[in-house]
């Protein structure tokens, strides 16, 4: 059975996201993005990688596009760590 790429990639980007390392976390969310552009939680992070980049305009419209198709992803990638 082949894996789910849009599971590995988006996974891969908050692992590297927790484990600080921006450039890889933004790759993976960028690739899922590119394969799928209405992945929601991709979208989010990478996000919030461009806010721990000092992204704050590609940030925000990445974090406001997400959310206003899923209010509640916020909250629910918070309770998974990912703020």
């Amino acid at each position: 059975m082949k894996p789910d790429f849009q599971a590995v990639q988006v996974t891969m980007g908050f692992i590297y996201f927790r484990q600080k390392k921006l450039d890889q976390a933004f790759a993976a969310f960028d690739t899922e993005l590119r394969q799928r552009p209405k992945d929601l939680e991709a979208l989010y992070g990478r996000g919030l990688v461009r806010r721990a980049k000092g992204d704050a305009v590609g940030a925000q419209a990445d974090i406001a596009q997400a959310t206003s198709s899923d209010p509640q992803i916020a909250m629910r990638l918070a309770r998974q760590g990912m703020r």
